[in-house]
């Protein structure tokens, strides 16, 4: 089945690109909140205390707004040795407004000296197609925290989670790469199994 417009209840660039690429067959077009001409700060919308009350929240939000189907992400880095945080407050782990470079800065100091650098990515998501119809899923990978950023690519904390199996962090792997092995797209894998169902 193929829909018309999606709206990602986001306007980060990095999470559109890999939404639209992964669900590109699905949807006539993809867009971001502010193009499908809503302008809010969606920050303000995140106040679940978990993954997917937030992706819930959002979505919910921008659908009664555009009455178009949403889809809306939430998703967290989980550190074993900071008792799994950032979490759920993972874009605002060194304080707003959002700073990719301070909150790797910070999660460098906060894991200074600490044998244990395990840490799992999650992801929420919530793709709402009317009142009574969504479809939620979630995923996640493990992996290790490095002491230091490596690669360019991705978002976030991209730069310092490290995937064994790999041998690569999410910043250093192609689109592709990341897309088989995040928690994002696993979780988009979910959906789109799901959607070829309907």
């Amino acid at each position: 089945m193929r829909y018309d417009t999606l709206v990602i209840a986001s306007n980060n660039s990095g999470k559109i690109l890999e939404i639209k690429t992964y669900l590109g067959g699905y949807f006539s077009d993809i867009v971001s909140v502010r193009e499908a001409g809503l302008d809010i700060c969606l920050d303000k919308i995140e106040t679940g205390d978990t993954l997917f009350e937030n992706a819930f929240k959002k979505a919910e939000f921008v659908y009664k707004h555009l009455g178009l189907p949403v889809l809306a992400d939430d998703s967290g880095l989980f550190v074993s040795a900071l008792e799994g945080q950032p979490g759920v407050n993972s874009a605002h782990f060194a304080g707003k407004p959002t700073s990719d470079t301070k909150n790797n800065q910070k999660l460098l100091e906060a894991l200074r000296g600490k044998a244990d650098r395990s840490a799992y990515f999650e992801c929420c998501l919530v793709l709402y197609l009317g009142a009574d119809r969504q479809i939620n899923a979630s995923a996640k990978t493990d992996g290790i925290i490095l002491d230091k950023e490596a690669g360019d690519n991705g978002f976030g904390y991209d730069p310092l989670f490290f995937y064994p199996p790999l041998n690569l962090t999410f910043a250093q792997m192609c689109l592709k790469q990341k897309q088989q092995t995040s928690h994002r797209g696993r979780a988009l894998k979910k959906i789109v199994e799901t959607i070829k169902n309907f």
